[in-house]
C-alpha cells in the first residue's frame, strides 16, 4: 500500500513541475491541476489507511 501512495506522490510531483514549467503566470487551470494531485495523494493515503484497518481489524 506504501508503494502507491510513493507512486500517486510521483505523480503528483510531475503534474506540480510541468505546471510551473508551462507558465509562471498565475492560473486558476494551474492552481485546479495542483490542487487535484494533491488530491489524489490523499485519496491514495486514506485508501490505504483504510486497508490497514481492515486487514488489522479483520
Amino acid at each position: 500500500m506504501g508503494l502507491l501512495v510513493l507512486a500517486a506522490e510521483v505523480m503528483n510531483t510531475a503534474v506540480e513541475e510541468v505546471v510551473d514549467y508551462i507558465s509562471t503566470e498565475i492560473d486558476p487551470r494551474a492552481k485546479r491541476a495542483k490542487d487535484c494531485g494533491s488530491a489524489a495523494v490523499a485519496l491514495t493515503a486514506l485508501a490505504g489507511g483504510v486497508a490497514w484497518l481492515v486487514i488489522l481489524i479483520g
